[in-house]
C-alpha cells in the first residue's frame, strides 16, 4: 500500500530535467486543458477551457494584471495522449509521434529503461494547481493500470510554497508525504489513496506535475494482441465499458486466466474485429484475414472469423443439434453451419468470456454453466 510508494530524487539526468522544466514553463501546454473548479471537491472538469476563457475575458477588456490572481489560482489538467480512463494499450508511441512532446517522450524513455523497466504507459497527463485548492483523497485504481507516477516539473519549489502529496495507509491514516521538489518522482500503487495539498497563498506560481499511469508488462501474447488492436483502431471505438480494445483485451485475459489454449485466448481477443451479430462495427474485412492470421496465428484468426458469422449468443447457448462429434449452429444470415465439437466448445468459451465482461452471461444459463464448470 502506501508503504510501497517510492520517493525518488534526481530521477532524470540534468539535460532531461532541464528540457522538462522548459517544457513545463511553455504556456502552449495549456492549450486544450480543462479547468477543474476548486469549489467542486469531486474534481469534475468544468466545460470550459482555461486558456479560451482567459482569451475571452481579455478580449472583453480585462487586463493581464487583473487576470493574474485568478489565473494563478486555477487548477487545470490536460491529457497529453487522449485515451479512456480504463485504457490498457501502450500509448508511448503517441508521445513519440508529437514533436511538441519530445521532452516528455525522452523522460518516459529514460524511466522505462531504469526505474520503470518492464512497464507499459497507459495514461499521461499534465496538471497545474494554484493556491487555496485542496484535493480530496482519491484512489487512482479505476482502470487496468497498476501504479501511478507523479513527476514534479519546474526548476525550483521552496518548501514554504507547500503543495505536498499525501498518501493514506490501510487504516486511512496519513503515512507518507512528499514535497514537490524539482526532479523528484513519487511512484505508488494505483490502489493507494492520495491527495495534493494546497499550494500556499503567497506562492507566485502554480504547481505543475506530470502524472503517468502504468501497468506491468504482461505475456507476449497479450502485448502482441494489444498492439495489433491499437494499430487497427480499436481504441477509437467505444464499448460497454471503455473502448473496444479494452473489452477485447479483458476477454483475452479472462480466457488466459482459466488456462485456455493460446489459440482460444487470442481468438477471444479477435472475436469482434469482423463485427458480430450484436456489433455492427467492423475493424477489418474478409480481405484482411491473411494479414491477421500471419500476425496472430491461423487458428486464432479462424475462430475469430467463425464467431463473427454466428447468430450468437443464442446458437452457442442452444445449438440446433449437438452430439459428441459435431454441432449444428445458426448463421447471422439465416443459414446453418456444422461445426466440429472442438470448434463449438472453443467458441462457447469465447462467448462466455465476452458475455461475462459485459455482465450478461447470467442471461444465458447454458453458457453460464459451461463457464462455471471451467
Amino acid at each position: 500500500m502506501a508503504d510501497d510508494a517510492l520517493i525518488v530524487d534526481d530521477v532524470f539526468s540534468a539535460d532531461i530535467h532541464e528540457a522538462l522544466s522548459r517544457w513545463a514553463g511553455d504556456r502552449s501546454i495549456e492549450v486544450g486543458a480543462v479547468r477543474l473548479d476548486g469549489r467542486d471537491r469531486r474534481g469534475i472538469p468544468a466545460l470550459v477551457s482555461a486558456s479560451r476563457e482567459h482569451l475571452g475575458r481579455w478580449l472583453l477588456g480585462e487586463s493581464a494584471k487583473d487576470l493574474a490572481p485568478a489565473y494563478r489560482r486555477e487548477h487545470w489538467r490536460r491529457a497529453l495522449v487522449a485515451v479512456d480512463p480504463h485504457n490498457l494499450a501502450d500509448i508511448a508511441g503517441g508521445l513519440a509521434a508529437d514533436p511538441a512532446l519530445a521532452p516528455v517522450d525522452a523522460a518516459w524513455t529514460s524511466l522505462s529503461r531504469s526505474l520503470l523497466a518492464d512497464s507499459i504507459l497507459v495514461g499521461c497527463e499534465v496538471e497545474a494547481r494554484g493556491p487555496g485548492i485542496d484535493g480530496r483523497f482519491e484512489t487512482e485504481g479505476v482502470g487496468g493500470y497498476d501504479r501511478t507516477v507523479i513527476l514534479f516539473l519546474g526548476s525550483r519549489w521552496p518548501a514554504d510554497w507547500s503543495g505536498e502529496t499525501a498518501l493514506l495507509g490501510e487504516a486511512d491514516d496519513l503515512v507518507r508525504t512528499a514535497s514537490p521538489a524539482p526532479n523528484r518522482a513519487i511512484v505508488s500503487p494505483a490502489s493507494v489513496r492520495r491527495a495534493q495539498r494546497p499550494v500556499a497563498d503567497h506562492c507566485p506560481e502554480r504547481l505543475k506535475v506530470l502524472l503517468l499511469r502504468i501497468r506491468r508488462r504482461r505475456s507476449q501474447a497479450f502485448e502482441t494482441l494489444s498492439g495489433f488492436l491499437r494499430d487497427h483502431g480499436a481504441l477509437d471505438c467505444n464499448h460497454y465499458d471503455g473502448t473496444l480494445h479494452d473489452h477485447l483485451m479483458r476477454t483475452f485475459a479472462a480466457l488466459e486466466a482459466r488456462g485456455c489454449r493460446p489459440a482460444v485466448c487470442l481468438g477471444g481477443g479477435l472475436h469482434s474485429i469482423y463485427g458480430t451479430s450484436l456489433l455492427d462495427h467492423r475493424m477489418l474485412g474478409p480481405a484482411d484475414r491473411a494479414g491477421v492470421a500471419q500476425r496472430l496465428g491461423c487458428e486464432a484468426e479462424r475462430l475469430g472469423y467463425l464467431f463473427s458469422s454466428l447468430n450468437r449468443p443464442r446458437t452457442l447457448a442452444t445449438p440446433l443439434a449437438l452430439d459428441e462429434r459435431a454441432a449444428l449452429v445458426e448463421l447471422r444470415d439465416g443459414g446453418r453451419l456444422e461445426l466440429s465439437r472442438q470448434d463449438f466448445d472453443d467458441l462457447r468459451l469465447i462467448d462466455c468470456a465476452n458475455l461475462e465482461d459485459q455482465d450478461t452471461l447470467k442471461d444465458y444459463p447454458p453458457l453460464a454453466d459451461v463457464w462455471a464448470a471451467l
